[in-house]
């Protein structure tokens, strides 16, 4: 009898316990045994979950190719056709993996979490963490230095409901590309254990080019903030790194520079009323470094109020000189976000201490009887 997993490249099968011995397909021999018997066999069943990103489960299909056929007959000269039995298989993940790129100032770090959705409990092993260039096969290791944070002979247990996390420090070089990862993983308690390969995509973002900073203060002459009193949101834009170089008027639609920036204050309009502007832009060129921007704003409650969010973006200026053959081309100002991790909010989810409005004064000469 033949076994051949239908269509699922990421199937593998084998009839022992080692793992060295699994294969696409295989013949089974099976015993010599008497009409109207039963035969049982057992066969091991491994599906790839490398690809797999949440916790539905996973839907295989296995053929299994007779060399008889149930209609043919014992004294019939007819060549005797394979049956063929499909078998569809399920296959539950046992842990949800995720990953993120963390920014602390200049900082980048790397986040693996492994989510358990099985009800036994799995012991995950060390690992080893690869990262590549997309382009070719050759590991980054000359380009990007990689720092382990998880302790070095920790064992961790993940169940049903609970998660581990893996976190390394990452430093990018100056001409890096955008890159894909492979966390290589070991469970289980046999000998030797189990591998998961977790793969996934790094989008290089770079070094942080800006840091924003805002804090809320009460209006001068007071000494707390309070609900519908004015009060004054100070925001501080900083370059991290060098100065941009200098970009030709001609060369500005295809390279615009980045001296140009736009910041906008986004509050919640239940909490936060901005008087005046909420956009504004501002320029970073030659030696200047920083600006300070002041806005005036009204709290609308009391309370832990969290800040308004500053959203910077690369303001790319009309520009009347048009290169030749880019005629068509819009000539109005325009917008670009920056990519993930170069833009660091150091306030991001800070809040302010805001004081309930004074209540009308509501005392009065009562009259006594």
């Amino acid at each position: 009898m033949q076994v051949i997993p239908k269509d699922n490249p990421d199937v593998s099968l084998s009839e022992s316990a080692a793992e060295s011995s699994l294969s696409r397909d295989f013949n089974v021999p099976l015993p010599v045994s008497e009409p109207f018997t039963n035969i049982t066999i057992s066969l091991r069943v491994l599906a790839d979950l490398s690809s797999h990103k949440d916790n539905s489960p996973i839907h295989h299909k296995v053929t299994l190719t007779c060399p008889w056929s149930s209609s043919a007959s014992s004294g019939s000269n007819e060549a005797v056709e394979e049956e063929e039995k499909i078998v569809p298989l399920q296959f539950l993940p046992p842990f949800q993996s995720s990953f993120r790129l963390h920014t602390a100032h200049q900082r980048k770090f790397l986040h693996i979490t492994i989510a358990g959705l099985s009800s036994r409990a799995i012991l995950l092993r060390k690992g080893k963490l690869s990262i590549v260039n997309e382009g070719n096969s050759k590991e980054f290791y000359s380009y990007l230095s990689l720092k382990e944070l998880n302790p070095g002979s920790q064992n961790l247990t993940v169940i049903n409901g609970t998660d581990v996390s893996y976190m390394w420090e990452l430093g990018f070089g100056a001409d890096q590309e955008n890159m894909k990862g492979n966390h290589q993983l070991y469970f289980g308690g046999a000998n030797p254990p189990a591998t998961i390969h977790i793969e996934f995509r790094l989008e290089y973002a770079g070094v942080t080019l800006y840091e924003v900073k805002s804090r809320v203060e009460p209006s001068k002459g007071s000494e707390f903030c309070r609900a519908g009193g004015m009060c004054h949101l100070r925001l501080q834009i900083l370059r991290l790194g060098p100065p941009p170089p200098p970009v030709a008027v001609a060369s500005t639609l295809q390279h615009p520079s980045l001296t140009s920036l736009m910041y906008e204050v986004l509050a919640d309009q239940t909490m936060w009323a901005i008087c005046g502007r909420t956009a504004g832009v501002i320029s970073l060129d030659g030696e200047v470094d920083k600006q300070n921007v002041t806005l005036d704003v009204m709290p609308l409650m009391g309370g832990f109020l969290p800040l308004p969010l500053v959203r910077l973006s690369k303001y790319i200026p009309m520009d009347s000189k048009v290169p030749p053959g880019r005629e068509g081309m819009s000539q109005h100002p325009r917008l670009e976000p920056f990519s993930p991790g170069q833009v660091y909010n150091s306030s991001k989810a800070q809040q302010v201490h805001v004081l309930p409005s004074v209540p009308p004064n509501t005392s009065a000469e009562l009259p006594v009887s």
